[in-house]
């Protein structure tokens, strides 16, 4: 991000409001003209203004003074905005039948949404809105992480093999008196932020659930003998890791699980994605 003086920010964000509010003030003003000709010509000042607001968004998100979500806010509502605008120009260009009263009253010109709309200049001072706009975007995907840490000893053996093979393809690991690690378990999540909350999960609800269903059935056991989810497999990491994607997967579900890390050393890990 580029360093910008606090004066500066504050002056680009009180012209995007400037140029925000000209927009209902043109067509307001436009709509108490006597003739369509004029009242377009308001509609291309409108227009102008939009112009102006987004190429003040275009500088604010390129030096990263509002946040990404508050740009695509914005950024929606003008484009609202846009269309309306054009709409409402082709409406008045069209040559009409017979003459229309002078006044002309228009009801809700511009979405409701402008004046709820968060202050550019109270986004940069930490306010927060104080009612949610009534259109609606797409939200932002994001990924969400926890870390937990486990102990657990394991015996790298495939029964399947003499004694000496075991030993020769696995080494230390292979002891008969088992080894242990201090194991790190990253599990991620992936999905579009709640409006109401700001997450994607309660990282403390996903704790609690993999708590339950991994970590509390694995620490301090033995993965060959005593963890009900590695019955059957070499207890490798690899094996580990797409055990414990078995479980945990379901387990958070409606929310995705994207990847599994687990490091069994500080120089080892093994990561699975569910492929």
């Amino acid at each position: 991000m580029r360093r910008v003086p606090f004066r500066d920010r504050v002056s680009t964000l009180e012209q995007l409001e400037r140029s925000i509010a000209s927009i209902p003030a043109n067509i307001a003003e436009g709509s108490g003209e006597n003739s369509d000709p004029q009242f377009v010509r308001y509609i291309g000042h409108a227009l102008a203004s939009v112009a102006e607001s987004k190429s003040h968004l275009a500088f604010l998100r390129g030096v990263g003074i509002l946040p990404a979500t508050s740009i695509v806010r914005w950024h929606s509502e003008l484009r609202e905005f846009t269309w309306m605008l054009y709409a409402l120009r082709r409406r008045f260009q069209r040559p009409a039948p017979s003459r229309r009263p002078k006044s002309r009253v228009f009801r809700e010109p511009v979405p409701p949404t402008l004046s709820r709309l968060p202050s550019p200049v109270s986004s940069l001072k930490g306010n927060q809105p104080s009612a949610k706009p009534v259109l609606s975007f797409p939200m932002p995907l994001v990924t969400v992480t926890r870390v937990l840490r486990f102990n657990a000893a394991h015996r790298v053996h495939n029964p399947a093999l003499s004694d000496e093979e075991n030993a020769r393809l696995f080494g230390k690991c292979n002891n008969p008196n088992w080894h242990g690690h201090n194991y790190r378990l990253e599990v991620a999540v992936k999905g579009s932020i709640d409006e109401r909350t700001g997450y994607v999960i309660d990282l403390g609800y996903l704790r609690d659930i993999v708590d339950r269903e991994v970590i509390e059935k694995t620490d301090h056991r033995n993965f060959n003998i005593d963890v009900e989810y590695t019955h059957g497999i070499i207890p490798t990491t690899e094996n580990i890791v797409v055990a414990m994607w078995r479980v945990i997967a379901p387990a958070v579900a409606p929310a995705q699980l994207v990847r599994l890390r687990l490091w069994e050393t500080d120089q080892n890990y093994a990561e699975y994605e569910g492929d």
